[in-house]
């Protein structure tokens, strides 16, 4: 976990799109975040895993309305500060993308 999904490639999964994570190969769907677990051709949910976020796309624009949602979710772990001074004391900087509001 922690890995970078940003490079990660899309799939088509039981008929659901999904990322797998470059690293460390988890499946993501990315519809709702949730966790998959695919063995020989069975796909098995792992619960939600991944936060997400409602996108729009008008003309030349991307929205992007980030979830609103006070339920803890194993990927915000990534983005919290005790995470970025774990990896930072390990000599790694973490890159937090920032967001436009208008």
């Amino acid at each position: 976990t922690g890995g970078p999904l940003d490079m990660g490639d899309i799939e088509e999964i039981s008929g659901r799109l999904c990322i797998r994570c470059p690293w460390h190969r988890y499946v993501i769907a990315l519809d709702n975040g949730e966790g998959l677990f695919v063995n020989e051709g069975r796909v098995k949910s792992k619960g939600l895993k991944q936060r997400v976020h409602a996108v729009k796309i008008e003309e030349n624009t991307i929205w992007v309305k980030l979830s609103q949602s006070d339920e803890e979710i194993p990927s915000d772990y990534y983005q919290s500060e005790e995470y970025r001074a774990i990896m930072a004391s390990a000599g790694i900087s973490i890159q937090v993308p920032v967001l436009k509001k208008s």
